[in-house]
């Protein structure tokens, strides 16, 4: 990508696979060190490894986003190993599968809030002290269109996301006037084993249903996430914050 981003460290959560595994990649391609946290240890030594291979620089972390001390331990670690950190974004997340709200067990309901939303605010907590001091950065929270609309049988992943992305601009209203930017970015269907498994359980049918929902005829691809994510962390939007940005191929237009 057309995208500089040499020497502006990113903390990336939820990397090991997914979206999280695609920003990274894509954000090591624009030049940027790249910390790459997730609980899933090995798989975040995979991906770490990967942007290693083509070339990128990365360190990989095993992160519990919800132990608030594990999170201001692994981002002073990746910024003795990095740098300074110059953006974080948050990808980790939880789906369970699709059920009526009335039958969720409280322990799944609190398990998505607790990662999804707790998890992320620590993280915000962590960086933003960093950031303000060099009155500079970014930080993207990856939120979902379930976050704008209902979706059927999702209501902790969408009160969770809808969190997310108010979250995201009171942080960047607060934020502002420290010259750090905040942005929830609204991913739609996507094709990660995460969606894929949970949402459509490997059922044809239930993909083809999702499928009609979508103007543009096909899920997005987390590379179609990364490249907006990248954009975004770039002095390319310099001039954006506070925004809830879908990539979605027109599922949600608004």
């Amino acid at each position: 990508m057309d995208i500089d981003l040499k020497g502006r460290p990113v903390f990336v959560t939820g990397a090991a696979k997914g979206i999280g595994r695609a920003i990274a990649k894509v954000l090591a391609e624009c030049g940027a060190p790249v910390a790459v946290a997730d609980l899933d240890e090995a798989g975040a030594r995979e991906t770490a490894a990967a942007v290693t291979a083509a070339g990128g620089k990365a360190r990989a972390y095993k992160l519990d986003v919800t132990d608030e001390r594990a999170v201001g331990a692994a981002m002073d670690a990746a910024e003795k190993e990095l740098g300074p950190l110059y953006a974080l974004v948050n990808s980790a997340a939880i789906l369970i599968p699709p059920r009526p709200f009335h039958t969720i067990d409280l322990k799944d309901w609190e398990a998505i809030f607790s990662v999804d939303v707790k998890g992320l605010f620590l993280c915000c907590k962590a960086i933003a002290p960093r950031l303000i001091e060099r009155r500079r950065g970014v930080i993207v929270n990856i939120g979902s269109v379930a976050g704008k609309i209902q979706r059927l049988n999702m209501a902790a992943y969408c009160a969770a996301k809808a969190s997310v992305i108010h979250f995201s601009k009171v942080a960047a209203f607060e934020l502002a006037p420290h010259g750090v930017r905040v942005i929830a970015q609204c991913p739609g269907t996507t094709a990660t084993d995460m969606v894929l498994k949970t949402i459509t359980g490997g059922d044809p049918e239930a993909l083809a249903k999702w499928l009609a929902g979508i103007p543009m005829g096909r899920l997005a691809e987390p590379e179609d996430q990364a490249r907006l994510t990248a954009f975004l962390i770039s002095d390319l939007a310099s001039h954006i914050t506070g925004q809830a940005i879908n990539v979605d191929g027109g599922q949600v237009m608004w």
